[in-house]
């Protein structure tokens, strides 16, 4: 018997054993729970003897499955005897009680090792019928356990197999949700920091932008600026220059003018001045002609 399964059906059995209660009326389900959970020859033989370790009272019944090594496992406890001893009852007054439950005791031990025998129910292997209807390998197991089901009385019916199934049917419910909703938060974190990094990408992006569009901006007006300045400044000296040296041109041509117009009346005068002299000199030779003249004919 694998280790495995033995520890697999042990934790199993103690989580579920002591906790379990009936899932179905005791009168409409004839004082039995029923399920028909499947397990493997390894696991099957490793719950039987957990239960007959923990529980002995339990009266164990096999019902085959729809394949070979597939089996199921239904408990009631045994309290009350079976519809065989009853009937011994019945035919042996006489009896005492002592009698009764070493019959009973038989009758527990013969049942047990009747469904335990896993040689003998999986040699005769029958499909499933109704989910309520229990089917039993040969017609004398099967007589005797319907009658050990419906004398028993049971106080609280185990079905161990139920609880297995709902629990492990409970976990993979519970893994697949926590799967999808962890795959889910893991795909709107990863959507949600995509978008976020994405958005501040592109508002680095468009910043980094706006600031070159800015700087060129700036640049070009300031260069715009230097060149108006500039011109302005050129214009300015050129008129300056071209004021100045037209003053100076006009102040030279006045003062040339203003010399050659001294010239001029120097000339003028100087002229003058000579003609004046020559016509008294030439007045006072005249004179003085005439005098000598005028003496000597004196």
């Amino acid at each position: 018997m694998n280790a495995e399964h033995i520890a697999q059906a042990r934790q199993v059995m103690s989580e579920t054993v002591d906790k379990t209660k009936m899932y179905v009326d005791m009168e409409q389900s004839k004082n039995y729970a029923e399920f028909r959970p499947r397990y493997s020859d390894e696991m099957f033989k490793a719950i039987v003897d957990y239960c007959k370790e923990t529980n002995p009272t339990l009266n164990l019944a096999v019902d085959v499955g729809c394949g070979p090594g597939m089996s199921t496992i239904g408990f009631a406890n045994d309290d009350d005897g079976d519809d065989d001893d009853d009937d011994d009852d019945d035919d042996d007054d006489d009896d005492d009680d002592d009698d009764d439950d070493d019959d009973d005791d038989n009758d527990d031990d013969n049942g047990d090792e009747r469904w335990l025998n896993r040689s003998s129910a999986l040699t005769s292997v029958r499909p499933r019928s109704h989910a309520h209807q229990r089917t039993f390998p040969t017609a004398s197991s099967r007589s005797a356990t319907l009658t050990n089901f419906r004398s028993s009385r049971p106080e609280l019916l185990i079905s161990s197999a139920q609880a297995n199934l709902s629990t492990l049917c409970h976990r993979k419910i519970v893994v697949a949700v926590l799967v999808v909703v962890v795959v889910v938060v893991v795909v709107v974190v990863v959507v949600v920091v995509v978008v976020v990094v994405v958005a501040v990408v592109m508002v680095i992006l468009m910043a980094v932008i706006v600031v070159l569009v800015l700087e060129v901006v700036v640049v070009a007006a300031v260069l715009v600026l230097v060149l108006v300045v500039v011109v302005v400044a050129v214009v300015v000296v050129t008129v300056v220059v071209v004021v100045e040296v037209v003053v100076v041109v006009v102040v030279v041509v006045v003062i040339v003018v203003v010399i050659v117009v001294v010239v001029v009346v120097v000339l003028v005068v100087v002229v003058v001045v000579v003609v004046v002299v020559l016509h008294v000199v030439v007045a006072a030779v005249a004179l003085i002609v005439v005098v000598v003249k005028a003496g000597a004919v004196v």
